[in-house]
């Protein structure tokens, strides 16, 4: 390695061990009339309610000072801040181009050397982040086959990936990306093969979470902390099956993915992190250990097990 990528390799490592700040920041072209009505709406009704003591009284644009998702800047000027555009505005993208989600699925397995090429679907995700949550689980649903069990009379549906895994998955990579402007030039990758799924994004692991801790009680660290607070109150827009607030319970993300991989019988998703960015990966559950967990489960909730 040259001593210019050493030098950058550094930084980045520096970078990890103190607390960003690039959500925060102003967009200065930006106006706050490129917020999502819906989105902002739904925002606003879920803080007054769960913090009233605090929010009861303020307007809907003190709010938005107060939790990051707006600044003034130096006319006074009330603007959105990057957080602000990516969790409640109509298309961020506007102002970041590539900050999105690059969905493909291939024909083949990932060890396929013809897999690479060979697509069955395609397509580019923009929106604000509830929107790219939502239509990217579409994608998935789209290019995944469900299996049917027979259990007690019942018939059982289930998709060959647990979708919370798949959405709490593509929730966190948007949530915790790099959106550094050198990073901003990379978007999020979520690459469906024929027997595991990939979510590839910008930037490694932050603070004192690593690959060994992730999930752990206590291990917990936000690299953008008002996109993080932003989207525990922003609702999934309407005309989606999604239902409830982008960031349910914080932290416990990873830990969500892991159950509903093992409660449907699949292996535990793997994490690779490095500087400049992470891959988790989920692999196609077998149909046997699947209609084995399955049965398991029914039986539990009728309390023969």
């Amino acid at each position: 390695m040259s001593a210019h990528g050493r030098i950058g390799e550094l930084d980045r490592m520096t970078a990890e061990r103190t607390q960003s700040t690039h959500d925060a920041r102003l967009v200065p072209d930006a106006t706050v009339d490129e917020l999502d009505p819906d989105l902002l709406s739904g925002f606003l009704a879920r803080e007054r309610a769960t913090s009233s003591h605090v929010f009861e009284n303020l307007s809907d644009e003190d709010i938005l000072l107060a939790l990051g998702a707006a600044k003034r800047d130096d006319a006074d000027t009330v603007r959105p801040t990057l957080a602000g555009l990516m969790a409640l505005g109509h298309h961020p993208q506007d102002h970041f181009p590539r900050a999105n989600i690059v969905f493909i699925a291939f024909w083949g397995p990932k060890s396929d050397p013809l897999a690479g090429g060979r697509f069955l679907d395609s397509r580019t995700v923009i929106g604000p982040i509830p929107v790219m949550v939502a239509e990217t689980l579409a994608s998935v649903r789209r290019n995944m086959r469900i299996a049917s069990y027979v259990v007690g009379g019942s018939r059982i549906d289930v998709p060959e990936y647990p979708e919370v895994a798949v959405r709490e998955a593509v929730a966190n990579a948007l949530m915790h990306r790099d959106y550094s402007p050198e990073a901003l030039g990379s978007q999020v990758q979520v690459n469906m093969f024929a027997d595991r799924i990939e979510i590839i994004s910008p930037g490694g692991l932050y603070g004192m979470v690593t690959v060994d801790n992730i999930g752990t009680y206590g291990a917990s660290s936000s690299r953008n902390q008002f996109l993080s607070r932003i989207l525990e109150s922003v609702p999934y827009p309407e005309g989606y099956p999604e239902r409830g607030f982008i960031v349910g319970n914080r932290g416990a993300g990873f830990a969500r993915i892991q159950e509903s991989l093992s409660r449907q019988g699949m292996r535990s998703a793997h994490l690779k992190s490095g500087s400049s960015r992470f891959c988790l990966t989920m692999w196609k559950g077998d149909a046997a250990e699947m209609g084995a967990a399955v049965q398991r489960a029914v039986c539990l909730r009728k309390g023969f097990g």
